[in-house]
């Protein structure tokens, strides 16, 4: 019998299309992005061999689509202060 205290949370499986649609539709971002992205965060991230578009994550996908709206905050901000350059 293992003990209670071995037993480890699988991480739920997201699908990537799945978190750009949640709620405000937003452009993905490349899968080994959000995987280092997630991982920055705190959270558990890897991909997965079965599926070529979702990541095993122990963030739920409200806590996904957040991190993926700030990227693109900060990629907007990037992109307009080049602009200004």
């Amino acid at each position: 019998m293992v003990p209670i205290m071995m037993i480890v949370k699988i991480p739920n499986l997201q699908m990537l299309p799945n978190v750009c649609r949640f709620k405000n539709p937003i452009k993905c971002c490349r899968l080994q992005l959000l995987v280092t992205m997630v991982r920055e965060a705190g959270y558990r991230a890897s991909r997965t061999h079965f599926e070529p578009q979702a990541i095993r994550t122990d963030a739920n996908i409200a806590q996904l689509v957040d991190i993926v709206q700030k990227y693109h905050r900060m990629a907007n901000n990037t992109n307009k202060s080049t602009e200004k350059s």
